[in-house]
Order: structure tokens, then sequence, then C-alpha cells
């Protein structure tokens, strides 16, 4: 970074005290002289901050409303406590947390915080000799540790929780002033003087877009859990690499989103530059290996410096996939010996080098609002797709324009929404020219991979196929003669013995194999396959060139059969704790194994998921045995294996066959049943609705919701005729703005890198796959999955237990955190599959789930059961009806049906009856039909003692699937025509509930 743009950034920071919502007309002096003050801690003059007001200026104006007047309108933030939450409109008054603190203390204390943490970071830059080095270690510090720092100094715990949300203006408290400080940050890199003779300034920035691809492709073309997990690790890695190339020349706060803050990537970066001072920022292994990026970012960057900024992304990116693949490469050359060929070589660089395709777009911002305006309708006309959409952009932003009373550099920012959406829709129109791939005459030629069925499988020998030879002139050297070329089964017995003998063969005598084995028996796969299943040794390195260290278990992944066993090795383990060295018999003799083991050809560890490990921990034995996978204790039990360990454990051992008996005795002693082991997982994926629409500010709350409430009373009540024309648009959205982008970001990093974790791995049995802004993937045992669902959708908006309407302010022990809010939803898709099943197939399912969740109105569930036998039950669960917040139907009718099966409260064929009758009902005879499920109910009851209390709680449980059915009408009469109304109106509806049953009841089976 030079160190021009350094220093303007570090007076962007200081310009304004991070507590000046709390100083703001409460003082004899002005937050200039008190920021002046603080700025001289650290050896930083604010005399000549030109540049800075004017970036302060733009962010501010593209932040604010079009207030009246300044003296007027304005709200002391001590006599008024009150912040808006930006997404839901909620605003909360914290005067009952605040009164028993006089604003001076309040006041007094924030500066002795603030005071402490800037001399801290004086103390830093004492060591330090270089200018320019005391400039980038100071920028790093206000820009990661500054809020933080002063933050843990605060001893009032209602400040303190509090403190990250003090509003940048107190008028309009839905952004913080922290997120304020860094959109300054940014601008401030771009501000320029230039123009006429009277020096007229302006912004010269630019929108920078940027995307990697293909993204779906990648991620799931997967047979194994590590391909999947490695996909979208690689994926998230590759972005932060294009991002690197730009916050290293202009800063992180140029990155609008995803947020940087926070962001693991980030804090190891940042670790390793600076170890002790940015030590306890140091992610652990968890946080670091769960993908949390997205494939794009949005950053705001000086016009004249765009261009050669995107290049170097794309070139960062192309160059550390090249490490990547090129690594890759070796461990096949070097860990097992292949001898390279002409066509070897070949065949990685024709895979590899230009898999993926990169897009970037720049878009300068113009000089002043009417000519951003005018640039905006030359490619958005009124007619447009954009356009027609409520609410149209242009319209609402001229009207804001309008109000202005004079013109002003500042003014500029007004066209912010413009600038976006305009940068959306032609980077939209950019992606859908795709790159030209010169293709080979008749495709990838010889056998194709078995992952992704696309890309010629790794050999080195040259394709001996007619017809081939000559699109690669030089590098294939044999003549067209029919004798040398193998065909059909020849041809594929040619490269079995490549891959047996020469890969499979050699890998089995690396030590690295001890944990699990990189390729099944059966697999051939093309460079870029391979390179995503050896990819961690190429990453291991790299962590461990910046201080990290992540040893080579932790890229294992856990199996889909470890998954669907779960609950079968924690019964285990509970019943084990109760009875010490009831282990031991087994783990010896199972070490046995391995010791005994030619080749050392026995894979049984798995990486076990991260609430087995905590509930082990220091606990060695059952540590031992929750690293056992779940797939091999399905072979000791004489059931299918699966696709993790190997398949053809010699039975005719004398130590296998004493493992078997031993853990049979086991199951014996723990009197826990090896029927419980579970051959089935679920696998979900989740993602916000219409998040495009938030970004672009689309779904924003009025500006009457946000504004201060004694402001919007004051605006209401006013005589004056211009301020009469402002309250009408009171009534319109919150136009979007940096930081209104900037905090959803936040809220997105925070989701994604705590929330879901701790959802997802913490409170249930899960583990993550991705977790990026709005993106959830993770597999989870049939036991978990309905809660997990439940619990997932409840967080993203910040509801705790239950639904509430104050959602998105979330009290945690630290202080208050920020969610999406109550009128932010996300649809999932749920997918219960035996372990064995296709991965891809699985995947695809989940995604289809959770469009089908998307196109039944949103805010849903989609469920489905993929059986054995190849059928597939699905359902859609709305999570809670369109026009109420109650009841919430996962938690209110699935789950307490799961209970009842699952605690044998009710006999499960109470489904069964019920399905064998769905003929006989139409869903004009709900009441008949809700009579007989209790009939059937009632029954079927185990406990007969409780059954007087049972049947009163069906019955509320009916009445809340009554309402459940109505619902599912209403959404079907908006989706579907009246022909296809018509089709399906004798007992849809039923049939769905009936299909739900059927999968609950499946659920709680495989429980």
């Amino acid at each position: 970074m030079k160190d021009a743009i350094i220093q303007q950034k570090i007076k962007a920071y200081l310009h304004d005290p991070i507590h000046k919502a709390l100083i703001l007309m409460q003082m004899d002096k002005t937050h200039e002289e008190v920021a002046q003050e603080l700025a001289s801690i650290v050896g930083i003059s604010l005399s000549e901050v030109h540049d800075v007001d004017l970036a302060d200026q733009l962010a501010s104006a593209a932040d604010r409303f079009i207030f009246p007047g300044d003296r007027e309108f304005m709200a002391k933030f001590l006599e008024q406590p009150i912040l808006t939450h930006p997404f839901s409109g909620v605003q909360k008054d914290f005067t009952e947390q605040l009164k028993t603190y006089s604003a001076n203390e309040l006041i007094s204390e924030t500066e002795k915080a603030i005071r402490r943490t800037l001399e801290t970071y004086q103390n830093y830059l004492n060591e330090l000799s270089s200018n320019k080095e005391k400039n980038a270690l100071l920028y790093w510090l206000l820009w990661r540790r500054y809020n933080e720092d002063v933050q843990k100094q605060l001893t009032t715990p209602s400040l303190k929780a509090i403190w990250p949300f003090l509003p940048a203006d107190t008028r309009i408290p839905d952004h913080s002033l922290w997120n304020h400080l860094k959109v300054t940050a940014a601008l401030s890199a771009c501000v320029a003087e230039r123009g006429n003779v009277n020096k007229q300034d302006w912004i010269d920035a630019a929108f920078l877009l940027f995307s990697i691809g293909p993204v779906q492709s990648f991620i799931s073309t997967a047979r194994k859990t590590i391909d999947h997990w490695m996909g979208s690790f690689l994926l998230s890695y590759l972005t932060f690499t294009a991002m690197q190339a730009v916050f290293e020349e202009i800063g992180a706060d140029a990155i609008i989103f995803p947020e940087l803050y926070g962001q693991p990537f980030m804090d190891a970066y940042l670790f390793n530059r600076y170890p002790e001072i940015f030590e306890e920022y140091q992610p652990n292994r968890e946080q670091l290996l769960t993908p949390s990026l997205p494939n794009r970012f949005l950053a705001i960057v000086p016009t004249g410096l765009a261009e050669e900024l995107a290049r170097n992304a794309e070139k960062a990116v192309k160059k550390e996939w090249g490490n990547i693949w090129n690594a890759g490469k070796h461990y096949f050359e070097e860990r097992i010996g292949i001898q390279q060929t002409k066509y070897w070589n070949h065949l990685w660089e024709r895979q590899c080098t230009d898999y993926f395709e990169i897009y970037w777009l720049v878009l300068p911002w113009k000089k002043s609002f009417q000519e951003q305006s005018e640039f905006y309708r030359r490619f958005i006309s009124s007619e447009s797709p954009v356009e027609l959409k409520e609410p149209k952009i242009w319209e609402k932003v001229q009207k804001f324009y309008n109000l202005k009373l004079y013109e002003h550099p500042s003014n500029l920012a007004l066209a912010y929404p413009l600038i976006y959406e305009l940068a959306e829709h032609l980077f939209g129109a950019r992606k859908n020219l795709r790159y030209y791939q010169p293709s080979l005459n008749r495709g990838e030629p010889s056998f194709k991979c078995h992952l992704c069925g696309e890309r010629e499988v790794l050999h080195v020998e040259e394709p001996k196929i007619p017809g081939y030879f000559q699109q690669f002139d030089g590098i294939i050297t044999h003549q067209k003669d029919g004798e040398k070329f193998y065909r059909g089964k020849d041809g594929w017995q040619h490269i079995q013995t490549f891959w047996k003998e020469l890969i499979l063969g050699k890998i089995d005598e690396k030590p690295q194999a001890k944990i699990r084995k990189f390729f099944k028996e059966n697999e051939r796969l093309c460079a870029v396959c391979a390179s995503k299943r050896v990819a961690e040794f190429y990453l291991q390195k790299q962590f461990q060139s910046m201080n990290i260290s992540v040893p080579e278990v932790a890229f294992n992944y856990p199996s889909t059969a470890e998954i669907a066993g779960l609950p079968f090795k924690e019964q285990i383990l509970h019943q084990a704790e109760d009875a010490p060295g009831v282990l031991d018999d087994f783990l010896e003799k199972l070490k046995g194994l391995q010791e005994n083991a030619a080749e050392e050809k026995f894979y049984f560890q798995t990486f076990a998921v991260p609430a087995l490990m905590k509930r082990t921990a220091n606990k060695p034995s059952l540590q031992d045995f929750a690293k056992i996978d779940s797939s091999f204790l399905l072979n000791l039990l004489n059931q299918e294996t699966g696709d993790e360990v190997q398949d053809d454990l010699d039975k005719g051992t004398n130590v296998l066959t004493e493992i078997r008996e031993s853990f049979r005795k086991l199951t014996e002693v723990l009197q826990v049943s090896p029927s419980r082991l579970s051959r089935y997982y679920c696998y979900l994926a989740m993602d916000g609705d219409k998040m495009g629409e938030w970004v672009a500010g689309k779904r924003l709350p009025q500006f009457q919701e946000v504004i201060h409430p004694k402001i919007v009373e004051q605006i209401k009540n006013a005589t004056e005729e211009r301020t009469k024309k402002i309250a009408h648009i009171l009534t319109e959205r919150r136009r979007i703005t940096p930081s209104i982008h900037s905090m959803i970001s936040s809220v997105q990093n925070q989701f994604a890198v705590t929330v879901a974790r701790q959802v997802v791995e913490e409170q249930h049995r899960g583990k993550l796959v991705y977790a990026g802004g709005d993106d959830v993937l993770a597999m989870v045992p049939v036991a978990d999955a309905l809660s997990l669902a439940h619990h997932l959708r409840l967080a993203f908006s910040g509801y705790t237990e239950q639904i509430e309407k104050a959602a998105g302010w979330v009290a945690e022990k630290d202080g208050w955190q920020m969610r999406f809010g109550h009128t932010a939803t996300a649809s999932l898709g749920l997918v219960i599959a035996h372990h064995t099943t296709p991965m891809r197939q699985v995947i695809a399912q989940a995604q289809k789930m959770e469009k089908k969740a998307k196109a039944f109105g949103r805010n849903a569930l989609g469920i489905a059961l993929l059986k054995r036998s190849g059928e597939i039950v699905q359902t859609i669960v709305p999570f809670h009806p369109e026009k109420e917040t109650t009841p919430d139907f996962v938690n209110d009718v699935l789950i307490p049906m799961y209970n009842w099966i699952v605690n044998d409260v009710v006999s499960r064929d109470w489904v069964y009856v019920l399905k064998a009758e769905q003929l006989g009902f139409s869903d004009d005879q709900w009441e008949m039909f809700a009579i007989e499920i209790r009939r059937v109910f009632e029954r079927k009851i185990k406990k007969k003692d409780k059954k007087k209390d049972l049947l009163k709680e069906l019955d509320v449980w009916l009445n809340v699937l009554q309402q459940l059915s109505n619902e599912l009408r209403d959404r079907l009469a908006k989706l579907e025509t009246k022909e296809q109304s018509a089709q399906n109106s004798h007992n849809r509806i039923i049939r769905e509930i009936l299909n739900m049953f059927a999968i609950v009841e499946f659920m709680a089976r495989e429980s």
C-alpha cells in the first residue's frame, strides 16, 4: 500500500472520535477538537484533512436523510439513546440501561478507554524505526482492533453492550459510526482535486465487481465428502487471494462486501504479518478450514488504479490456482513416483490452466449527480426489467436529489444506488457472454474422469484412439496405425493398469495413507479433480508459512457413513463414560489390526465432528473411539460398508475375527443394539430469500421507521413548505448506501463465521461444508436434522427459541449482536439419503428442494427422502404463515410428531394406517380427516398411562395442523393455474400432509 494512501486512511479513522454520538452537543469542545487531541496520541495531525473531509461529506451524504435544518432537527443520543435495526426497522430504546449513569460519567469513561487504547498503539509504534512501517501497522490496528480494543476497556456493561452500534448520525441511527469510518477511509483513497480553475473537488472512484466461476460444477463434482468440502474451500481461498491483491494496494476497507473484518483468512493474514500484536486474532483450525467467502466481491477503488487492481486480482487467482494444481502434479511425480512424459504434462496444462472463468467490471463514478443519472438511463430505460421492479431506483433517487437546496460535490453520493444497480446490471450482462473455450474436435479424448465425467482421465501414454492425434500435433508422436490404438475394453484395461499399479499401489505404501485413502480402488480422475483430492498438501505448507499449524489430519472430512452413525457412536460413548476401561480391549485389538496389516491398508480413522471431539476432550480412550469411522463399524457388524474405508477386509485374519467378536461383546455389555447404527444421513442447503433485493436496497424499511422518532414527529408537524415536501418521502424505502452495504456485509460475515458454526457444530452434531453470508451447506445425522433446520432459520433472523417481532437484536453475554431481522427470511432444502447414495445426486436434490421452497412462497423448508429403492418422497413446509409470524410449523407440527414416534409414545404404523386411507378423503373433508387422525392416534398410543395428556396435546397439534393445511392451500392457489388446481383438487393437501408424516416417521425410525 502506498504510504500516501495509508496516511489518508489513518486520518479517516481518526477524524471523528469513535464516541462522537456521546459527545455531540454535550461538551464545550467540538468533536473535531476532541478528535485532534486523541489523534495526537499516536502522532497524527488532523490539520490537513481536506481530502478526508470531502470523503467524510460523501459518505455522510450517501447515508443520510434530507434533514430540513442542522440545529432545530437534532437528537442527543444520551437523552434518548435509540438504535434502529437497518433491515427490520425495529427500534430499541436503551434509556433504561443507561439512565443510572450521567452523561459526564459515560463520556469520561469512554475517553479514558480510547486514550489507553491509543497509548498502547503508540507503544507498538515505538518498536519500529521506519515511518512507513509505523503507518502500515497503525492502519491495521485502527482497521481491525481499534473499535474492539476500546470496547474491551469499558467498564459500564450497558455502554459496552451497545458500543459497536453507536450511530454515525443520531438522527438516523440505523448505521454505526464504525461502518461510516470504514466507508470514509475507502473513499479517502479515491478523492482527488481536478476540474476547472476553481479546483472543484470530485470523487475519483469506481466500483470494482469481481467473480470466479464455475461455482456449482466445481463444488458439486464430488464422490467423497472431502471433494465437496475442498471445492467450497478452494473457491473461498481463491476469492480471498483476489481480494488480497486489492487490499494490499488500497486497504481492506475498500472491500465493501463480503466483509473482511473478522474474516478468518484476513485474521490469519494479519497474524502472519504481525504475530505478536495480532496473536489473539489467530483463527483456530475449524474457523480457518470452514469456507466462508462467496465467489465474488465488490470494492470501491480509485478510478486510475481500478483496471490495474482488477487485472492483478485475476493474475493472483490464476497464479495461486497454478500453484495448487502444480502441487497436485508434483504429488503424483514426487510422492507416488509417476515418470513425466510429454503427454502427461500436456494433460495437466490443458485441463487446469484455464479452468476457472474470471469476470470483472470497472464502473467509474461520474463528476456530478446529473451526469451519473444520464449515464444510468443510457443502459437502463424505464421499461427495462430492472426499473419495472419496485421500487424504481431512478425515480426515487431523482426525487431525493430534487429536495437538495444547493449544489455541492457531496450530492454526487446520492447517486450511489444508481451506480450499484448499473454495476450489477452490466456485470450480469458481461457474465452472460461466456468465455469462448476452444473445444477439441470430438470432445476430450480417451476415457473420462469418474468424478466429473467430462475430462480425460490422467495417464502418461499418448491416447491411442483413432483421429485424436491430429488435435495434439507436437504432443502425440505415434503414427496413425490401427494396430497401435487401444479401443474399448483394451483401452480401459490400459488405463486400469496405470492407475492400479502406478498410483493406487504406490499410495498404499505411503505413511500418509494411515489416516485416509485419497482414491478409491475403482476411481480414475482427471487433473482438476485429482488436484482437489490432494490440494491439502499445498494448503498445509501455505498455512505453515503463515505460522499457522494445521496438521494433516485436520484436512480429513467426516464421511457420509460417519455422519449417519454419529448417534450410535455417541450412545456407546455415553454408556462407556460410566464404565471405565470397557473400551480398552476393543481399542487394543484395533491397534493390533493396524500393526499387523500389510502395507497399512486399513483406514478406519475419521476426523470426528466437533461436537464429538468436544464431548470426549481429556478422555483419551473415548476420543480414540470417537475417531473410528462409522463405516468401519458397519463393516464389523457385517453390514454394508461405507465409501471412505476399504471394503475388502480380509475376513480370514485372526486379528479381524477377534475385533469383530470384541465389538459384538462391547455392544452387549453397553446394551447398545447394533441395529441402532443408522445408514442414513441428512444434507442441508440454506439460502437467504431475495438477498439480491436486500443488497440493492429494495427491501429496506421506510425512512420513518429508521429515523429517530423525535425527528419524525418534528418533520410531520412542521409548517414550513419545504419541510412538508420532505415529509412526503418519509413513507418511502430507505435508499441503499455504502454504510448500509457495510452493515449487511457485517451481519452476513458474523452469521457465516460465528452463528452458523454455533448452530451446526456446537448446538447440533453436524459438520459445516460451507457458510458464506446467507448461504449454508452442512451435513448432520437424521436425529438432528429437523432441529438444525429450525434453529438455523431462527438464527438467521435473530429469533431465539420462538418467533417474535423484535428479532434482529440478539442479547449475547458480550453485548448486543445484530442478525438480519424478522423481515428477512431464508429457505432451506433438506435431503435424507443413504450414505452410499452418490454425493452429486444428494447435493443436486438439496439444491432442488431449496429452489422448490423458494418457489413455494419462500420462507419454507423443502424435504426430500431418497430411498434406496429409488423412490423419492418430497414435501414443503412453510416456517410460518405469510401474513402472520405464528405458528411455527416446523417446531409446532413436525418436531412434536417426530418426538412422539422416537420416544415410543405412539406406534409408527400410525402413519401407515393414515397413508392407506388417504384416497378416502378429499381436501374439503378436513374435519373428518382430523377426526380420523385422532382416532388412529388414540388407538396406537403405547404409553396408556399418559393417554389423557397426550390427547390434549394432540388436540392442540391438530389445530396447528389445520392452520398448516390452510397455508398450503393458499400458497398452492397462488402458484398453480386453474387447470393444475382442477387436476390436483381432490386431495392434494391431504397427500402433502401425509408425505410430511411419512418423512417424519422415517426420520424417527432412523434415529
